[in-house]
């Protein structure tokens, strides 16, 4: 029975600096996506704070809102990952 999660235990081979030119364009990508997720999301923020949110709510709605955006994120995260890790799970039954 094989696993996903077993950890390789033959060794560590010494890091040169070549693996670290190799690994740079990896790093420059995932910076500049994550630039752009935090530039859209304060832009969608800000957006949404002048045209769709009410000036004067209530303090109620907003923690609804908080409550219904939390409980939502969980549910989307749980179902995503029994979607997506379905066959990984069933190697363990």
């Amino acid at each position: 029975m094989t696993s996903c999660f077993v950890l390789f235990t033959g060794g560590v081979k010494p890091v040169s600096p070549r693996d670290y030119l190799h690994q740079l364009p990896f790093f420059v990508i995932t910076a500049a996506a994550a630039g752009v997720c935090g530039v859209v999301f304060n832009q969608l923020s800000h957006w949404l704070t002048r045209h769709v949110r009410p000036r004067h709510g209530r303090v109620g709605w907003k923690l609804f809102e908080v409550a219904v955006v939390s409980v939502g994120t969980v549910v989307l995260r749980f179902a995503g990952e029994l979607v997506l890790f379905q066959s990984s799970y069933r190697q363990f039954d």
